[in-house]
C-alpha cells in the first residue's frame, strides 16, 4: 500500500491490485526546468525537468521482519 513517504516522492503510485494513488505534488510541479538549487526535488540536480515520477508498488502481501 502507498504510504506518505510514496506519495511525498512519486507523482502516481500504482500498486498492487492495479490501483492507482495519487501522490501529493502536482505533475504540473516538473513542467518547468528544474535547477540543482531548486527546494523541489533538489535532490535531481535538475534532471527531473519535464518528467513525472510513476512507482509500481507490487509487493502485495510482503511483510517486514
Amino acid at each position: 500500500m502507498a504510504n506518505a513517504v510514496d506519495r511525498a516522492h512519486y507523482h502516481y503510485i500504482v500498486q498492487h491490485d492495479l490501483s492507482v494513488v495519487p501522490g501529493v505534488h502536482a505533475v504540473a510541479t516538473n513542467m518547468r526546468q528544474l535547477r540543482g538549487t531548486d527546494a523541489y526535488a533538489a535532490h535531481t540536480g535538475g534532471m527531473n525537468s519535464f518528467s513525472i515520477g510513476l512507482a509500481f508498488a507490487g509487493m502485495g502481501t510482503v511483510a517486514s521482519r
